[in-house]
């Protein structure tokens, strides 16, 4: 009995955390009609993508709520290379803080359009993980988006960029709809000094 109670417990938080994705942002009161559609990039080298991402920046959100240190790695695997597991880390409040884990998979809607993916952390939920711009180099950084704005996430290889290369980012962002005013930089650790410093990137309301 204890167990079953576990798992339904189990299964209502985590299907509360795809609520708090759908319905929970600071970007709803935006008029989408006056907006011209997302456009995610396409022809992606997948095999360039996968590897350790830093997470520089993001639009706050509820369930990203006093992480820090953030992080997510991509692996290509499944039939035909058609699936991506992801696995999401943060740091709560301190950098060595409690340590946040969470595994998903991502499956590209398109093989030439490649951009565009579902992200599913718990079955039968999924919700849309937009790449709306990218280093087509180096692979150094990534933007990605939503179709509604509500999320933006920037990705790093590194967990700190120049802020003339910040910058540009945010331009990119501007460009496709997003007020840069909303997004915030995530904090890294970039030394020893600040490692144990409360930090949150949740604005005081």
């Amino acid at each position: 009995m204890k167990i079953h109670k576990y798992l339904f417990s189990t299964v209502a938080l985590l299907g509360g955390l795809f609520i708090l994705l759908g319905a929970n942002s600071q970007i709803d009161k935006i008029n989408l009609k006056d907006l011209p559609a997302v456009k995610y990039v396409s022809n992606i080298n997948l095999n360039k993508i996968q590897g350790t991402w830093h997470e520089i920046a993001r639009i706050p959100n509820k369930y990203q709520k006093w992480l820090v240190g953030n992080k997510c790695n991509f692996e290509i695997s499944g039939q035909k290379n058609s699936e991506i597991k992801c696995v999401y880390t943060g740091h709560k409040k301190y950098f060595n803080g409690p340590i946040r884990t969470h595994h998903a998979k991502a499956w590209p809607l398109d093989k030439i359009q490649n951009g565009r993916w579902d992200m599913q952390f718990l079955w039968p939920f999924k919700f849309s993980f937009w790449i709306i711009a990218y280093d087509f180099k180096k692979y150094e950084w990534i933007i990605v988006g939503h179709p509604e704005r509500k999320y933006l996430w920037i990705y790093a290889r590194k967990n700190s960029i120049g802020e003339k290369l910040y910058e540009n980012l945010l331009n990119i962002a501007r460009k496709n709809g997003y007020k840069s005013e909303l997004i915030a930089k995530t904090p890294q650790p970039i030394n020893k000094i600040n490692a144990s410093k409360i930090v949150s990137v949740e604005r005081s309301k």
